[in-house]
């Protein structure tokens, strides 16, 4: 996308983190879901849990997008 447009007086770091956990932004819920089932399972979804590249698939596509998809609904919350 295009670079933000922010007012000044606007702390740049509210910016980032509003894109950053936007619904339309499906990598950050996808590696977050990865993180906290490693930390359940002692190993992610897509191991290792920070290569999140293409050309290293997850070893339940279905789970992790699951995952995902009840990250998003539920506001990225995690004791959820």
């Amino acid at each position: 996308g295009g670079e933000p447009e922010i007012a000044p007086g606007i702390d740049r770091r509210a910016v980032f983190a509003k894109w950053l956990t936007t619904p339309d932004n499906p990598m950050f819920a996808r590696s977050l879901a990865n993180r906290y089932w490693s930390y359940f399972f002692h190993r992610g979804i897509i191991d290792p849990v920070d290569d999140l590249r293409t050309t290293n698939p997850p070893i339940n596509p279905e789970l992790l997008d699951a995952l995902t998809r009840d990250f998003v609904e539920h506001r990225f919350d995690a004791r959820h």
